[in-house]
């Protein structure tokens, strides 16, 4: 059989045996990157393009190369070859997206207005691949990163009116909340939340979800149903418990509900016990927003216990919570004194 396949070769004209040879190398690195060994793939790209610069497949190989580099994370390098592909390679079938994986790559190395540019150049080109979404979402992220929030908010807004309510992923969800708290359009928030379904997100997005349409009630006037928020989010994730137990003491605060303030006190610093990182943070946030409201005294405790070492916690709570009477007497001293 080997001896019939060397006869027949022998026999193939040479420039039909060298074009098989050419295309076989080429299908070879195609199917490296798409089996996503991209190392390996960019090798064999690399291969084709210098026993075959003359190639008709040689603009679509270095485009490869430039995509593997992308999907190694060599961004620095995967701008080069882009760059490389537009000056000299512009015959490639997918030259029409190197500003996309330019502005992505320039986003990943922290330069958003680059970023910005090249994947407002890959937008211009219109909306009908599913890329765009792609290209949108990290034009939301370098805008935000650049602090044009209204921006921002403007390109996740074209991802949800072309997904639709349903479609929207998480992630997206996520990002969409955070611009339009970020940028003070509360209502919209609040009638985005209302369109979609939370709990069918994991529950990292869920709970950020929540959070944002939470701060988002807080911050146009309805405690009320931030706080039943608030409450739902206290025994979900650290992250967003925290936040969680802060504006849950603010509103307690607020009605005088000084019983109600020193229970959340206490459920915090057990919910955060096994987390020392958090439970600092979480003294440090109260003491800044106590001293915001001019609570100087609490201010003054709070801040100093978020210096204090976890096994004097105890200690420095007990005396932050008779502090907190203190101050209530002041306040109220008829109906404290009752109370307590």
């Amino acid at each position: 059989m080997k001896k019939f396949i060397l006869i027949l070769l022998l026999f193939l004209p040479w420039p039909l045996f060298a074009f098989t040879q050419e295309k076989e190398l080429f299908s070879e690195a195609e199917s490296r990157y798409l089996s996503g060994n991209y190392l390996p793939a960019y090798e064999t790209y690399d291969e084709f393009v210098r026993t075959y610069p003359l190639s008709e497949l040689t603009p679509d190989a270095q485009y490869r190369k430039a995509l593997c580099l992308y999907r190694l994370e060599k961004y620095r390098e995967a701008i080069q070859q882009f760059d490389l592909v537009e000056k000299r390679y512009r015959t490639t079938r997918y030259v029409d997206f190197v500003p996309l994986w330019k502005g992505v790559s320039y986003y990943y190395t922290a330069d958003y207005p680059k970023a910005v540019e090249n994947l407002n150049a890959f937008l211009k080109k219109g909306d009908q691949h599913e890329l765009t979404f792609e290209a949108l979402l990290y034009k939301a992220l370098s805008d935000i990163s650049l602090g044009r929030v209204q921006d921002g908010m403007k390109a996740m807004e074209r991802i949800v009116n072309a997904r639709g309510y349903d479609k929207v992923s998480a992630y997206e969800s996520v990002l969409y909340s955070y611009t339009l708290l970020a940028a003070g359009n509360y209502d919209q928030l609040i009638r985005f939340y209302s369109r979609i379904d939370p709990e069918a997100f994991a529950p990292e997005w869920r709970e950020k979800i929540y959070l944002y349409t939470a701060e988002a009630y807080w911050k146009s006037g309805d405690t009320d149903k931030a706080e039943d928020i608030y409450r739902m989010l206290v025994d979900r994730h650290l992250s967003t418990t925290s936040t969680a137990y802060r504006r849950l003491y603010s509103a307690a605060q607020k009605r005088g509900d000084f019983q109600q303030m020193e229970r959340i006190v206490q459920q915090a610093e057990q919910r955060f016990a096994g987390d020392p990182d958090v439970l600092k943070d979480f003294w440090l946030r109260m003491g800044v927003a106590s001293y915001d409201r001019s609570e100087l005294d609490l201010a003054s405790y709070f801040l100093g216990i978020s210096m204090i070492i976890p096994g004097c916690l105890k200690l420095c709570r007990s005396t932050c919570l008779r502090s907190m009477k203190h101050r209530a007497k002041k306040m109220m001293p008829s109906q404290f004194s009752r109370s307590m």
